[in-house]
């Protein structure tokens, strides 16, 4: 089985809320439909930090998080940015499933890693807030980093800060992650909010 790591920076940076997009379940702190299973429901082989070297902005309107925005780096890298992620190591196909449930999406698609290697950015689902994928390198591992945002954020409107409940959750998974205090996971959304 071919495995990457999908590098989150928002709400899955919780394993918790994570869980949800592979054994199904609704997020800590979410509202609405429980976000289906993916295909192979097997737990991540591994996860640990990892920086993104592309710009944490908060935009939309979120029904799943009380009308706050929600988290999105900018698609293209940006060298003096810094944003907080942690990578999850999980197969090709759970990636793929990852993504659909990211869009929102009806479709399952699959990842083609060489496209995706050779051109930096796959937009697999044309249109919805989390429909591309970029390429962020490769692990010492070997395997490829992907994280999954936006095509632009021209589209998404104005700047929106996140809802409290969705803000908790960041905390909780940068505490997780980065073993943060609180008041430094605190911090660092701030900064990001402006």
């Amino acid at each position: 089985m071919t495995t990457v790591w999908y590098v989150s920076y928002g709400s899955n940076l919780l394993a918790e809320r994570f869980r949800c997009y592979l054994e199904g379940g609704l997020a800590p702190g979410a509202t609405g439909v429980p976000q289906p299973p993916a295909r192979d429901r097997r737990p991540p082989r591994a996860d640990g930090p990892i920086a993104i070297p592309h710009r944490l902005r908060f935009f939309g309107r979120s029904a799943r998080w009380n009308g706050g925005g929600v988290a999105f780096v900018d698609p293209v890298d940006d060298p003096g940015s810094r944003t907080l992620g942690r990578g999850w190591r999980i197969g090709v196909d759970q990636l793929a499933d990852v993504a659909r449930g990211e869009a929102g999406a009806d479709a399952t698609v699959e990842v083609d890693l060489d496209r995706l290697r050779a051109i930096g950015r796959i937009e697999l689902h044309p249109g919805r807030r989390y429909g591309t994928l970029v390429h962020l390198g490769r692990h010492p591992d070997g395997d490829d980093l992907v994280t999954i945002t936006c095509t632009g954020v021209d589209g998404l409107g104005p700047p929106n800060p996140p809802d409290e409940s969705y803000r908790a959750v960041m905390i909780r998974g940068l505490r997780e992650t980065w073993r943060l205090d609180h008041a430094a996971a605190d911090r660092y959304l701030d900064r990001h909010l402006t």
